[in-house]
């Protein structure tokens, strides 16, 4: 018998040292899903059941396109791929990638089935983009889809633009040119509008833009003006912190991008950075900090970035009293006081529950004040009247209650 036990605990003992060890061991094998070719990494003394395949000493390698002889694609695991009967495709590539054929257009296709379709892949991951011109280095035009332009190494122009354009849009333009070390100017050299960005490595300028009939260096520094990103103001750094193609020195958002300069109040501060884009504010004052200027916050001395205003009056709602402090102006709220009794039947809409006062003749009405003889929440000439017709219930008392003054 204690042989018996002896043995059993010992079973379980190596049982408990071989789960130890799955559970420290680094992933070394995977399982492949035989249908669906999802991979799983698994401890090193792991064995996979139906319906997975194992894989020892391996690892899952990421999922790409699994392509088929008879050109169908899915995507799967590249280790689970020939578990399935495919081909795995490069790193990143997918089951529709463009496919250019030699008209120009592009297919989105899967990569086995594009050479059957007599075009040629854009490469892992692409998709079809559109047609546009595509323009050589020697300034031949074309018609093609952007992505297999950049597969020919040649540039697509403009979204839209065709080689029918007038002027055609492959045609000479201005070309600025990165001067070498030690001046590293920016220069103008009229060039094709592709071999200005594939062979000369510039930046090509709009159409019917020309070096020669521009002032060369308007603002005195030494980039022409053409190229310049502040043409009338020195700056030779041609620094452009939100890149957008406007240099600091002269941009009115020079840390929001705004390539178009608007400025709907003319307060020289762009209206992507103007804390008050319809109101000309060029000091761009904030009293309260809630980025929304002085000039337009509908409560200049309270934080209210979202300018919420329930009533839609001229004040905001965080600066519109709020007796029970509810987060909804009294204005906009239909219980101003809390107290579980509507403004529109509240004898006193601003006086807090359980509040009980004795009018000059002797009533306790809940919600009056002292001298309201006539329950309405105010001490006029018509208190005076005593035991008189009581005025219908309305708002007041505001002025009569610290708690809730205006």
């Amino acid at each position: 018998m204690y042989g018996k036990q002896i043995a059993i605990t010992l079973t379980a003992l190596t049982s408990c040292f071989w789960l130890a060890n799955v559970v420290r061991a680094a992933p070394s094998n995977a399982c492949c899903h035989s249908v669906t070719g999802a991979c799983i990494n698994v401890g090193q003394y792991a064995v996979c059941g139906y319906p997975y395949i194992n894989h020892f000493n391996a690892s899952c390698r990421g999922v790409r396109a699994c392509n088929f002889p008879n050109g169908s694609c899915l995507q799967v695991d590249a280790l689970c791929c020939p578990d399935l009967g495919g081909t795995a495709g490069p790193p990143g590539s997918t089951c529709t990638e463009a496919c250019c054929l030699s008209d120009g257009t592009c297919q989105n296709a899967t990569p086995l089935w594009c050479p059957e379709l007599g075009g040629t892949s854009g490469g892992p991951g692409t998709v079809c983009q559109g047609m546009r011109a595509c323009c050589q280095t020697n300034g031949t035009c074309r018609d093609a889809d952007a992505v297999c332009c950049n597969a020919a190494n040649e540039l697509p122009a403009e979204a839209g633009s065709s080689c029918e354009d007038n002027p055609e849009p492959c045609d000479t333009r201005a070309c600025c040119v990165d001067d070498p070390a030690p001046t590293n100017d920016l220069f103008c050299e009229n060039w094709k509008y592709a071999y200005c960005a594939i062979v000369r490595g510039g930046t090509p300028q709009g159409v019917d833009s020309d070096c020669k009939f521009l002032p060369p260096y308007s603002d005195g520094d030494p980039v022409a003006d053409v190229c310049d990103n502040c043409d009338l103001m020195d700056n030779a750094d041609q620094a452009d912190g939100d890149n957008d193609s406007v240099g600091d020195v002269c941009d009115n958002c020079p840390q929001d991008s705004n390539s178009n300069q608007a400025d709907a109040d003319s307060d020289e501060v762009g209206d992507v950075c103007d804390n008050c884009p319809s109101v000309g504010n060029p000091n761009q004052e904030d009293g309260d900090g809630d980025d929304v200027g002085n000039v337009c916050d509908n409560c200049p001395n309270n934080f209210n970035p979202t300018q919420a205003n329930c009533d839609g009056d001229t004040q905001g709602d965080a600066c519109e009293p709020n007796c029970d402090a509810s987060g909804l102006p009294d204005d906009c709220d239909s219980d101003d006081d809390n107290d579980g009794v509507a403004d529109s039947v509240d004898v006193c809409d601003s006086t807090p529950a359980g509040v009980q006062v004795i009018n000059i003749v002797g009533h306790r009405l809940r919600g009056t004040i002292y001298g309201d003889a006539d329950g309405d929440c105010d001490r006029d000439a018509q208190d005076h009247i005593l035991m008189g017709p009581n005025t219908p219930p309305g708002r007041g008392c505001r002025a009569f209650e610290p708690s809730c003054s205006p």
